[in-house]
């Protein structure tokens, strides 16, 4: 499918017939960047307390928006370079905003990130005040999910409280005046002591645990109260005693750490059970995970409400596994002041599959998201449905959709949710409750990926293959939306779509699309006549690459079996076939003068043809060395091929890193470049020839001269890697597509004179 989608983003380009629109488009941007189109992919949504503001966390910082207008208002700064402390990602991923919220009385925002820090600005002034990080090692490994799980304002705001997860499990709360630590306690009730660092000594802070608790399981506070006085702890060492599992929540003070002795038990059959008397000899289960997916209090704080989650585990010997089996998803209601389970006032019967829960802000009504069901929203005290909302799959949509909708925040009256959605234009949707009617929608939020329409001209779209808009390379500035031409060939996509496509590739040109079969067939997609048909069975094994020449007359396919035939589009009929690379490239590139190929396959190896006569010009070997053998033979794998304009040079890089630019003849001559830690994603030469820019996984672009064979310049403050570039006609913009939903345009005449 996300091949399919790659092909299909492309066929909008066959539909094609200054300055910038919008001010927010050059806040917040790294050096020599002169544009950002896109706000990012949408992590958390947060209403100011008088609701005239709206914050929303994205991939880029966080946006702040006048409800009433749509307007920007600002972007704050959520993590990377803009810090007041180093922090470096382990595996390069972006850093992701994953916590907002609003002091009572509106004046400040607190953020949480990936990053391991919080930051509190001020809101009447969009400026920050204090960073608190909790790594003291500058290293993060932003893949093991948000360090920080819960932060909460008091009530009168002085003091912000924060959840730290592992592996030391803190509770601190913060002094909003000062900015100093006013309480450090272990989270991890019953865990190890913590030792004394720099921080809580000078604060003159003890840490403290519960000696007693020690001998226990060890409880993880995960949320707290509406005044941040209170957390509540589930058990993380699930024991089975008799054959029920004693899986509890306890509450706890947050400046002492210590625990209330109720035990609110998750699972029904433990409902009415005392706490076991004797936790040191019962059977502890480790694979039993803990079940419940959502804990959170009522905005009074007098209810706990938890989505718990039971599973069965079963052998199947078919696959000689165990296999767990969701049973049911069920809201439950807790009594916080006794710890007594409350019957269940929503029906359950109408709540569907539940994937999250929350209340309005004056606790009269809660809703619910499910998978088939859309927003249920329903009367507390009467258990009576009050409306629904149904928010419209895709096309394309994965099954977890649902799932992936970013619920966002209830207005402070209570009459308008605010929902993030992946769909369409993975837009920010303000929605009526009572009328069930979108309000509003706050837009520019989708995942961009880039696609060269012509030498003025880009394709960008989100990365559902949902929204497409022809731009202008220098400025950005939107040419044409063709999303409604995409959703006229959803026809032709179903037809498509059925096919067990492996390699696909659009002529620029002409209304054709070429997709290769896993039985070695190729098929045309004529956009002119809407007709597809196959174009030959002469391959006889799985199409594993495909390429259009320039101007589409044309087409290179590699197949498993080991052959490269070049094909004449007008007639179907082959020109010439390459046998010589004894392997099946999974990489192909036509020159821009149309007289030679580049083919690579994972393991590094290049070859070079020139078509009229089919002779192997030259065979590169240089990135054999550098590929790492776990990668050689993965067909997922694939080279970066790039000739220059005038198709006297070639360039070259692999996931390794390495970028290698070589002279076009019999005998190339291979320059290494090095620099970059991670993938390189893309290639592009400037219309002159004369740079040579790379971008990769590791976050950074490299700007190189290929006469003076050196590195110009290193592109730095990106969120995430770079997966597209190319140069305006006049080679004077760089446009580059950035995972984290965004592009970014660069000023040639600053970048290249830049110091690194």
């Amino acid at each position: 499918m996300r091949i399919l989608v790659s092909i299909l983003m492309s066929i909008l380009t066959l539909f094609l017939s200054n300055g910038y629109s919008q001010e927010y488009t050059t806040w917040g941007l790294p050096a020599g960047a002169k544009a950002r189109l896109g706000k990012g992919e949408i992590t958390k949504i947060a209403f100011s307390p008088n609701g005239t503001e709206l914050a929303v966390a994205s991939s880029v910082g966080v946006w702040i928006y006048d409800v009433q207008t749509g307007k920007e208002l600002a972007l704050l700064p959520g993590y990377k370079e803009k810090f007041t402390t180093s922090v470096t990602s382990t595996f390069d991923a972006p850093f992701n905003v994953h916590g907002l919220v609003f002091s009572p009385n509106g004046e400040l925002l607190a953020s949480a990130s990936t990053d391991e820090t919080i930051r509190i600005f001020d809101v009447s002034t969009y400026t920050e005040r204090y960073t608190f990080t909790t790594n003291k090692e500058g290293n993060v490994n932003n893949f093991s999910g948000p360090k920080i799980t819960d932060m909460a304002f008091s009530s009168d705001g002085k003091s912000l409280t924060v959840l730290e997860g592992a592996p030391e499990y803190r509770i601190k709360v913060w002094d909003m005046n000062s900015g100093n630590l006013l309480s450090d306690v272990s989270g991890r009730i019953g865990g190890p002591p913590l030792k004394e660092d720099a921080q809580s000594s000078q604060s003159k802070v003890r840490v403290s645990t519960d000696a007693i608790e020690q001998k226990h399981q060890p409880f993880v506070a995960v949320v707290l109260s509406p005044d941040s006085t209170t957390f509540a702890a589930v058990n993380t060492n699930i024991t089975i005693i008799d054959g029920k599992s004693d899986a509890a929540i306890r509450l706890g003070n947050v400046n002492t750490g210590k625990l209330r002795p109720t035990h609110m038990y998750i699972l029904e059959q433990n409902a009415e059970q005392s706490a076991p008397s004797d936790l040191e000899t019962a059977r502890t289960v480790a694979s039993v995970p803990v079940p419940l997916e959502g804990l959170s209090f009522s905005p009074d704080g007098t209810l706990l409400v938890g989505l718990v989650v039971k599973t069965s585990r079963t052998w199947d010997p078919k696959t000689k596994r165990m296999i767990d089996k969701t049973e049911y998803r069920k809201l439950r209601f807790w009594e916080v002041n006794t710890g007594r389970l409350l019957p269940s006032i929503i029906p359950e019967h109408e709540l569907g599959e539940i994937y999250s829960f929350g209340s309005s802000p004056d606790g009269t009504m809660f809703f619910t998201l499910s998978k088939d069901k859309g927003f249920q929203f329903w009367n507390i005290g009467t258990g009576d449905l009050i409306s629904t909302i149904t928010i419209p799959f895709p096309e394309f949509s994965p099954a977890s959709y649902s799932e992936s909708i970013s619920v966002g925040a209830f207005s402070p009256d209570g009459k308008t949710l605010a929902i993030g959605t992946p769909g369409k234009d993975a837009e920010i949707q303000l929605w009526n409750i009572n009328t069930e009617e979108i309000k509003s929608t706050l837009t520019e939020h989708p995942m961009i990926e880039i696609r060269d329409v012509s030498e003025k001209t880009f394709l960008s779209t989100n990365n559902r293959g949902t929204v497409f808009k022809i731009r202008e390379k220098n400025t950005g500035q939107v040419q044409l939306d063709v999303t409604e031409t995409w959703e006229k060939l959803t026809t032709h996509i179903d037809t498509i779509a059925k096919l067990n496509a492996t390699a696909g590739a659009i002529s620029l040109i002409g209304p054709t699309i070429a997709i290769g079969d896993k039985d070695g067939t190729l098929w045309l997609w004529d956009g002119s006549t809407n007709q597809l048909g196959s174009l030959s069975t002469e391959h006889t094994d799985e199409i594993s690459a495909i390429a259009f020449n320039k101007d589409g007359r044309n087409l290179a396919s590699s197949s498993k079996d080991n052959n490269i035939r070049i094909w004449d589009t007008r007639t179907g009929k082959v020109i010439v076939t390459l046998t010589e690379h004894k392997a099946p490239a999974n990489s192909l590139v036509f020159s821009p003068d149309g007289t030679m190929l580049a083919g690579a396959i994972p393991a590094g190896t290049i070859w070079l043809w020139e078509l009229n006569s089919g002779r192997l010009i030259s065979k590169l070997t240089a990135h054999e060395t550098y590929v790492p053998n776990i990668w050689k033979d993965d067909d997922y794998h694939q080279m970066r091929l790039e000739f220059s304009a005038d198709s006297k040079h070639f360039a070259s890089s692999s996931i390794d890193g390495t970028v290698i630019l070589w002279d076009v003849g019999t005998a190339p001559r291979p320059l290494t470049l090095p620099g970059h830690k991670r993938a390189v994603e893309a290639l592009a030469f400037s219309p002159d020839g004369k740079l040579l820019a790379s971008g990769s996984e590791d976050k950074t672009i490299r700007l190189w001269s290929v006469e003076k064979e050196i590195e110009l310049a290193i592109l730095r403050g990106l969120v995430g890697g770079v997966n597209s570039l190319t140069f305006s006609a006049d080679g004077l913009t760089l446009v580059s597509g950035i995972t984290d939903g965004t592009i970014l345009l660069w000023d040639r005449d600053k970048i290249v004179n830049m110091d690194k």
